[in-house]
């Protein structure tokens, strides 16, 4: 109807920012804020953190392509119609308004992917959404094979200070400390904070370690049905009574709300262990996790990251060696800018780019 159409004509002053468009196509990256943007005739959702799908609301009257993961929760959160919603499978190349378009997963959070859209100009542009660089994205073929015209890179923690450990050596860490306090106080309780989605590794690879169930809240456990994760739905069970892990929002990992939480499990538990992850919470003198505590409750800020770290982002785009490197977040001031592309300038000629047989023989290097 006309009145669809009218209200997403795009907000007055809001311009799509150019780091959200794919060159030379009808494409559009994250980008629902700038709504009915001029040239544009398909949308991309990367995952869904709502700093990607903001602006993004049931009245939107453009196809989206996402994973089904990302359609089942646009679908439920927003109330999306289905039939806005295109789903592309992990690893299997597309054809949309001619260009091959392939979602590969970008290792951020479920449903989370990368795009790479190559065009029948011989141009190929990646755009990783949000990613956390793995040495598994090097053994892609379709990432392998080819060379990359533009990189469109998360950079988060493109600041060499962003040194933290992997994802494994994290929950590796935690669950030891977990070991610890459950020999001296057997009915201890863990919380772990979440988002809407994202850090689920986290309270997975605890209940997994110790062989125990995990409870969370009726609206979370929709939202668990989304993801249609067999690992979670095997341990998710309606009773807190009989889950020694909890997921909660991040903010309830304080010393009061977790003192209120033990209080509404009526005796079951005696201790609290709650584990608060993020990648901001790294003690780099250390290496060490922040602990807070007061009484019987215990905090672990854990330097838990679902984005590259500076290291990973150099393997990352050593590996790829594109022509250009365009980085999507800190974009804001004129100095992260020029830093930023000092560093991509030095990463690229270090290591010598476009040689095919080099990228084969350096990946072994890479994400040790």
């Amino acid at each position: 109807s006309s009145d669809t159409s009218l209200s997403y004509m795009g907000l007055p002053g809001r311009q799509c920012p150019f780091y959200k468009r794919i060159p030379d196509t009808p494409f559009a990256v994250d980008a629902f804020q700038y709504w009915n943007i001029p040239g544009v005739k398909m949308y991309f959702l990367s995952h869904f953190h709502s700093d990607h799908y903001i602006g993004l609301k049931k009245s939107f009257p453009f196809p989206i392509y996402c994973t089904q993961i990302t359609a089942n929760l646009v679908h439920m959160k927003l109330r999306v119609a289905e039939k806005f919603l295109r789903v592309l499978e992990l690893n299997k190349p597309e054809i949309i308004c001619g260009v091959e378009v392939t979602a590969l997963d970008a290792n951020h959070c479920p449903g989370s992917v990368m795009f790479l859209f190559s065009l029948t100009n011989g141009r190929n542009y990646l755009h990783v959404g949000d990613f956390r660089a793995s040495r598994a994205m090097t053994h892609q073929p379709s990432l392998r094979s080819i060379t990359i015209t533009k990189l469109f890179l998360d950079t988060t923690y493109c600041n060499p200070q962003y040194c933290f450990p992997t994802q494994e050596e994290v929950i590796g860490r935690i669950v030891d400390i977990v070991r610890e306090h459950v020999q001296e106080h057997p009915r201890t309780l863990v919380v772990c904070g979440s988002y809407t989605i994202g850090k689920e590794k986290v309270f997975l690879g605890i209940a997994e370690a110790m062989n125990w169930r995990v409870w969370a809240r009726p609206e979370k456990q929709r939202i668990f049905t989304c993801l249609d994760d067999s690992r979670i739905n095997s341990r998710l069970v309606k009773d807190f009574r009989l889950a020694n892990v909890h997921v909660l929002p991040m903010g309830s990992i304080q010393i009061r709300p977790l003192q209120q939480h033990l209080q509404t499990c009526q005796g079951v538990f005696s201790h609290v262990i709650g584990v608060k992850p993020t990648g901001w919470e790294l003690n780099s003198a250390s290496h060490s996790f922040k602990a807070t505590h007061k009484d019987n409750i215990k905090i672990y800020g854990v330097p838990y990251s679902e984005h590259s770290s500076f290291t990973e982002l150099r393997d990352f785009v050593q590996f790829l060696q594109p022509h250009e490197v365009v980085p999507t977040v800190n974009v804001g001031n004129a100095a992260a800018r020029t830093k930023m592309n000092k560093y991509f300038s030095d990463w690229l000629k270090s290591n010598g780019r476009n040689q095919s047989t080099e990228k084969q023989m350096k990946v072994s290097q890479y994400f040790k």
